[in-house]
């Protein structure tokens, strides 16, 4: 199946206006239907192993551009209709440079919730354009960002679901920083939850923040999601967040965005030095991943959920299922 380029601006937005001006979008068109836009990849890491999880594409416009600016390209895309069109521009040039890259791990892409609903075919598009460079689409995990309002859930659950048919797996994006942090998680069920850089700035230094933060780390246990912090820009921050028991860091310390992204060897020794330290919340980490997927994963799905306060409390409660090691499938 092939998609004309053609398609692309054929896709605007719903609701363009009539009035729109074609002045300010020459550019935007341009880069468009050229694929000029820039992607810079920020590496994510996984908390105990010190692994490279994957990879966040951030986009940009050409660096030659007045449209340079993330915040500038998108708010025209926005304002002249041709905010999907330029979301899957990004999208495609994103995995074919992740491919070009030759990168590990899994590519995590950003979509908004207005694009998700607007293209009925972007799942299978998506689909397409990997298995056209050749990677599998079970390594794209989509990220949905939470700072737009969800007004019908049911289209959204139906629109992610498509992506989960052909493999992707679903991160919400600055999880805290929305209108309905809560509820957004609760319906969607992500596989992982991107926290907001507002909790994580400091968390050292601010009892509230990290309490929150713990919360969170409980509630993803119960549903099954994975935590990432976005923004960890300090050791103290790092060491503060493996103590909460983080799944995975992605920030500044470990490695900005570049097109030829890098971990910073400096900041994994910090981290395996200090998760040394945490060696028992790992195995206990562990135990209770182990029990999750005994009790079913379906179950906490279906709105009845488990929480232990602790390994400890698990072992009592099956000690079998904690003492033997999970079978593999």
């Amino acid at each position: 199946m092939k998609f004309p380029r053609a398609g692309l601006l054929a896709m605007s937005d719903p609701a363009r206006p009539p009035e729109y001006s074609v002045q300010p979008a020459d550019e935007l068109t341009d880069i468009i239907v050229k694929g000029r836009v820039q992607t810079l990849f920020q590496p994510i890491i996984d908390t105990f192993s010190r692994a490279t999880l994957g990879f966040e594409a951030l986009s940009r416009g050409p660096a030659d551009s007045s449209l340079h600016s993330p915040m500038e390209l998108f708010a025209i895309a926005r304002d002249s209709g041709f905010t999907v069109a330029l979301e899957e521009c990004c999208l495609k040039r994103a995995v074919e440079r992740f491919r070009d890259a030759k990168l590990d791990g899994r590519l995590f892409l950003n979509l908004s919730p207005s694009t998700l609903l607007a293209s009925r075919v972007l799942s299978a598009r998506l689909a397409h354009i990997f298995e056209q460079l050749g990677l599998p689409a079970s390594r794209c995990v989509l990220e949905i960002t939470e700072q737009s309002l969800f007004e019908d859930y049911g289209m959204i659950r139906k629109a992610l679901n498509a992506f989960r048919d052909v493999g992707c797996e679903i991160a919400v994006d600055d999880l805290g920083a929305g209108y309905s942090g809560l509820k957004t998680w609760s319906e969607v069920r992500p596989d992982y939850v991107k926290i907001d850089r507002y909790f994580v700035s400091s968390v050292h230094a601010d009892g509230v923040k990290a309490q929150i933060l713990r919360s969170i780390v409980e509630m993803s246990r119960a549903i099954g999601s994975r935590v990432i912090a976005e923004g960890v820009e300090t050791a103290e921050e790092c060491l503060e967040l493996l103590d909460i028991g983080v799944d995975y860091l992605q920030g500044y310390f470990f490695g900005e965005p570049r097109p030829d992204p890098s971990v910073n060897a400096q900041a994994l020794e910090h981290l395996a030095v200090q998760s040394g330290g945490a060696a028992a919340m790992c195995a206990d980490h562990l135990v209770i991943d182990e029990l999750r997927r005994i009790k079913g994963l379906a179950k906490a799905r279906r709105g009845t959920s488990f929480l232990f306060a602790s390994a400890g409390e698990a072992r009592l409660l099956y000690p079998a299922a904690a003492a033997e090691p999970a079978a593999q499938t």
